[in-house]
């Protein structure tokens, strides 16, 4: 028995080292690929139409990037697209044309992008949609969506609750749980994506997550176990701790949608690379997703436990750029029990140009700290004001701080005194 699995063993050893001729695969058939997702929390709808990579090298070099962050296939111009709303066709919008063209300049234009008008198409909670593509060539792709209503969206923290949009939700990130649920109306599952934003309100999401289900849970303490560690060399001196979904002493920005059944099957399947089985299409002569979602977000405010010496209130009072300053920071070690050097901190009083109430990131570095407040001038765009770096937080009395600009020019001094 041992020897004949060591011949079979052989003769198979013997037939993968034999050498295949190359085949020239033809050129693919090509595919017609929609992305739209229809939302009735916006006042604009759009639609995106491709095709799919035949394997053409002349194809692939006119391929270019519709969507940011995304690498589509060709653009298909030239279609007709409409959305009818089945439940309500004798609407003046029941059935809404879509053009690559909009009046509108403000809207963003690429090949293969259709827009459709202002509040159209009409979409009430229920209503059946139903996307239609007629290439030039004649090509149809159809696709049918049900619009979701949501009766109310919670946050919770801390025994609290706020509507989403509402009121700001105070939350400690030791101690407390964020609770996000949506009383669907119509509807199949609730998404919830969390950013931080700096003090020029740009957005910076760092965690997103769904289930199949009409709520979800997200501790105070939870890492972001989707995320790179912080340092991606090699140093042995570096911290290797996964980033904290909230930073205390940082104001966050928390996004509630509840999606239909097709956004779901799209967001929880894809192709594989060999087989190109396992995606969930809903869309007929073709593929992609016709789907609706609809979204509102609210702020957290996250605090923590002050458990750090550096921890506190601070006053800072002294001249920026020639101006009189005189803020309030509420200083927190931002990742408690993962890294100590993050910082963040609630910052509000008279700034360079004018009131200021925000929150702002930084790091502690030996004995010192560096902060950056942003602050732009309304006549002047491109300023920014300032940065702060130097001082020992935490060794009692009061300690200095030097401002600089985003260029590094030091524009004024402060002095800092814990409250």
């Amino acid at each position: 028995m041992k020897t004949r699995l060591t011949i079979l063993f052989l003769i198979a050893l013997a037939a993968t080292s034999c050498e295949f001729d190359e085949v020239a695969i033809p050129d693919g058939e090509p595919l017609v690929v929609v992305y739209s997702v229809v939302r009735p929390d916006r006042d604009r709808q759009w639609v995106l139409v491709e095709q799919t990579l035949t394997g053409s090298t002349a194809q692939e070099d006119t391929a270019s990037s519709v969507i940011p962050g995304d690498e589509p296939p060709v653009p298909i111009t030239g279609a007709t697209v409409t959305i009818t709303n089945l439940t309500l066709t004798t609407d003046p919008c029941g059935q809404t044309s879509f053009t690559e063209t909009p009046a509108d300049p403000g809207l963003a234009r690429s090949l293969g992008l259709y827009w459709g008008p202002a509040n159209c198409p009409t979409m009430r909670g229920g209503d059946t949609l139903l996307l239609r593509v007629e290439t030039a060539d004649g090509l149809i792709v159809t696709g049918r969506t049900e619009v979701v209503d949501a009766n109310n969206m919670f946050l919770r923290a801390n025994g609290t609750s706020v509507d989403v949009p509402g009121p700001s939700l105070l939350m400690n990130r030791d101690l407390d749980t964020l609770e996000a649920e949506v009383d669907a109306q119509f509807g199949r599952s609730v998404h919830v994506e969390i950013a931080r934003p700096d003090s020029l309100n740009v957005l910076d999401p760092h965690f997103f997550m769904f289930l199949d289900t009409t709520a979800i849970t997200v501790p105070g303490n939870l890492v972001n176990f989707f995320d790179e560690f912080f340092d991606d060399d090699d140093d042995s001196t570096s911290n290797d701790s996964p980033e904290s979904i909230f930073e205390a002493g940082r104001y966050h920005t928390v996004t509630v949608a509840l999606v239909d059944d097709h956004f779901f099957d799209y967001m929880r399947t894809g192709n594989t690379p060999l087989s190109g089985r396992g995606f969930v299409n809903h869309i007929e002569g073709g593929m992609g997703i016709f789907g609706c979602l609809t979204a509102a977000a609210n702020e957290v405010k996250v605090v923590g436990d002050l458990d750090d010496d550096r921890e506190g209130v601070y006053q800072l009072i002294g001249t920026v750029n020639g101006v009189a300053v005189d803020i309030e920071l509420e200083l927190y070690v931002a990742n408690a029990g993962l890294d100590t050097t993050r910082i963040g901190a609630f910052v509000e009083g008279d700034w360079v140009f004018g009131a200021l109430e925000t929150s702002a990131g930084g790091i502690f570095e030996g004995g010192d700290m560096a902060l950056t407040i942003y602050q732009v001038d309304p006549a002047n765009p491109d300023s920014v004001a300032a940065i702060l770096i130097g001082g020992s937080p935490g060794t009692g009395g009061s300690f200095s701080l030097s401002a600089y600009d985003r260029q590094l020019n030091q524009v004024g001094t402060l002095t800092a005194t814990r409250n």
